[in-house]
């Protein structure tokens, strides 16, 4: 087992003037949470969470995510979905988006939530081999590009912005 030193300087004490136990236990709860997040593929760090897609249902408008590869449906297995907020945000994590039915369409809404797709136009996941790659700040989760497996057209990349 290994030995963990924490040190505290006065700009990270509490009260800014003694330390004491409720120092280190700040330090102690952030590097527990750190290690939660990774553990639960919440924060990436140096890996993607790509195992089986987490199946999310919209409730709301929100789905909140605890991996990194999802399939959405939409609420109540409505024709139509739209998806306008997406928890569970942290600077620097990717997730990827697939429709978990193609008879179902989830709609990606630009700018009514907290998702902001990359060419302000929303996106329409209405077949399972459709993706979108999000980027979340912390606050907004930016889409990237929306992958399609099958053969890509000129026409698919300048419509969709496909990109690989």
């Amino acid at each position: 087992m290994a030995d963990i030193t924490i040190s505290v300087t006065v700009s990270g004490m509490t009260d800014g003037q003694n330390i004491d136990a409720n120092d280190v236990l700040v330090a102690i709860n952030e590097i527990k949470t750190h290690i939660e997040n990774i553990l639960n593929g919440v924060q990436v760090v140096g890996r993607l969470n790509l195992e089986t897609a987490e199946a999310l249902t919209i409730a709301a408008g929100v789905i909140s995510p605890t991996k990194t590869n999802i399939a959405v449906d939409t609420q109540a297995a409505a024709a139509s979905d739209d998806l306008d907020t997406i928890n569970n945000n942290v600077d620097g994590r990717l997730i990827f988006l697939r429709a978990a039915n193609t008879a179902r369409t989830v709609v990606v809404k630009d700018g009514t939530g907290n998702i902001l797709t990359s060419t302000g136009d929303d996106f329409s996941l209405d077949d399972t081999n459709k993706i979108v790659l999000l980027l979340g700040d912390g606050t907004n989760w930016h889409a990237n590009m929306v992958v399609t497996p099958a053969p890509v057209t000129v026409q698919d990349v300048l419509q969709n912005q496909v990109f690989s």
